[in-house]
C-alpha cells in the first residue's frame, strides 16, 4: 500500500486510541460532583479489546448466556401462571407482597449486593410509587440516585424508573439535554433503554420526542459513554423482543440508519455497525432494509479517514445476512448469545458505563425452580 494511506490509517486509528484513553481519566467528568470524579476510579472495568468481534457473544455466568439474549431466552419460558405475566418481571415470585415493607426500606435494598435482591427492590417501589399521592417523590428520589457513585445501586435505580414506563421519559430528555454531568447523561439514556426493555409491548408507539432526544445525544455531546448508552437505547427499542412477539419501533431503526447516512465519525459509524448488525439477528423482516443501508455505508463512507477497518466489519455482516438469504433467521454466533452492540469503540469507563444495565438484570430473569 502507499505510504500515504498508510500514514492515513495510522491517524485515524490513534484518534481512535487517544479516544480510549481520554475514558479512562478522572478529569474527564469536571463538571461532575468531587464524589462522581471519585467514583471514575472506585470499580475499574476489564478493557476490552478494540478489534472486538462484529458480532459479541454475551458474557457468561455460571455457563448461561447473560444480557439481551438472556432475557429473550429466558422471557419466552414464562410460567403461563405466574402472578405478574410480562416478560419484563419473569423472575416475581408467586405472591410476591410488595407491601411487606416500608418504601424507604424498599429504596434501602436497592443497594443490595444480591441482583434478585435489587430487583424486588424496583418491582415494589414501581408498584407503591402511586400510593397516597407520592408519584412525584418517588420518581424525583429514582432520579436523584442517577449520580450515586454506587454501581449497583445507580442501575437498580435506573430499572426501577424503566418498570415505571413511558411517562418518566420527558423528565429523562430533559436531564440528559441539559446535565453537565457524563453519568447522569449516560443514565438518562440507559433509562430510555430500559423503558423500552420493561415494556416491550409498547415499542411500535415509542416516543418520538424520547428518540429525537437521542439522537441528539449522538451527534451533539460529545462524551462517548452517552454516546453509548443512547446507540444501546436505540438498539433495544428498534430490535424488540421477537422472542415474545414483540417487533421493535422502525423509526428508531430508521433513525439508526441516518445516523450511518449522516456521520462521519468512525465510532460512530462502527457502533451504527454493530447495532444493525444485531437488530438483524433477530428481525429478518428487516434484512433487506439493513443489508442495503450497510451497503451504502460501504459505498459512501469510503474515503472517510479510519473507515476501513469499519468496513472489514460490514463486509462480515453483509456476508452473515447473504447466508441468511436476506429473509431468512441470521444463524446465531457461537453461544447463542449477543450483546446489543460493541461499545469497546468508544472506549470503556471506569464507572462501568460500558455496561449495558439491562446485563446486570437479565441474569436475574431465569425462572425459579
Amino acid at each position: 500500500r502507499g505510504k500515504g494511506v498508510m500514514v492515513r490509517e495510522s491517524v485515524a486509528l490513534g484518534g481512535l486510541l487517544a479516544l480510549c484513553l481520554v475514558q479512562g481519566a478522572p478529569a474527564f467528568a469536571p463538571t461532575c460532583s468531587p464524589i462522581l470524579r471519585g467514583a471514575v476510579s472506585a470499580s475499574a472495568v476489564p478493557q476490552r479489546p478494540l478489534l472486538a468481534p462484529a458480532l459479541p457473544l454475551a458474557k457468561k455466568s455460571g455457563g448461561r448466556a447473560c444480557g439481551a439474549a438472556a432475557l429473550r431466552g429466558s422471557s419466552a419460558a414464562v410460567d403461563p401462571e405466574q402472578d405478574y405475566d410480562d416478560v419484563a418481571f419473569a423472575s416475581i415470585p408467586k405472591g410476591f407482597d410488595p407491601y411487606t415493607k416500608s418504601l424507604d426500606a424498599w429504596f434501602e435494598q436497592l443497594g443490595a449486593d444480591n441482583n434478585e435482591d435489587r430487583t424486588l427492590a424496583g418491582f415494589a417501589i414501581f408498584q407503591q410509587h402511586t400510593d397516597n399521592g407520592q408519584e412525584d417523590e418517588v420518581i424525583d428520589r429514582l432520579f436523584g440516585m442517577l449520580t450515586l457513585k454506587e454501581v449497583l445501586h445507580r442501575r437498580a435505580a435506573v430499572q426501577t424508573l424503566g418498570m415505571i414506563g413511558e411517562k418518566i421519559l420527558p423528565k429523562t430528555q430533559d436531564l440528559m439535554l441539559t446535565t453537565d454531568c457524563m453519568t447522569t447523561r449516560a443514565s438518562c439514556s440507559k433509562v430510555m433503554g430500559a423503558v423500552a426493555l420493561r415494556n416491550p409491548d409498547n415499542l411500535k408507539d415509542f416516543p418520538q420526542d424520547a428518540l429525537d432526544g437521542m439522537r441528539k445525544a449522538m451527534t451533539e455531546i460529545p462524551d462517548p459513554v452517552t454516546k453509548v448508552a443512547s446507540m444501546s437505547a436505540l438498539a433495544q427499542i428498534a430490535g424488540g423482543d421477537m422472542a415474545n412477539g414483540h417487533t421493535g419501533c422502525q423509526r428508531a431503526l430508521d433513525l439508526i440508519m441516518d445516523l450511518g447516512k449522516e456521520s462521519d465519525d468512525v465510532s460512530v459509524l462502527m457502533s451504527v455497525t454493530n447495532a444493525l448488525s444485531s437488530i438483524a439477528r433477530t428481525n429478518p423482516q428487516w434484512h433487506d432494509i439493513i443489508f442495503d443501508s450497510l451497503e451504502e455505508m460501504q459505498e459512501s463512507k469510503a474515503k472517510v479517514e479510519g473507515f476501513n477497518m469499519v468496513n472489514t466489519i460490514i463486509r462480515t455482516q453483509l456476508m452473515a445476512l447473504t447466508k441468511g438469504a436476506r429473509g431468512s433467521k441470521i444463524p446465531a454466533a457461537g453461544d447463542g448469545g449477543d450483546d446489543l452492540i460493541d461499545t469497546s469503540w468508544f472506549g470503556t469507563d471506569d464507572d462501568s458505563e460500558d455496561d449495558e444495565d439491562w446485563d446486570d438484570v437479565a441474569s436475574s430473569f431465569a425462572r425459579k425452580k
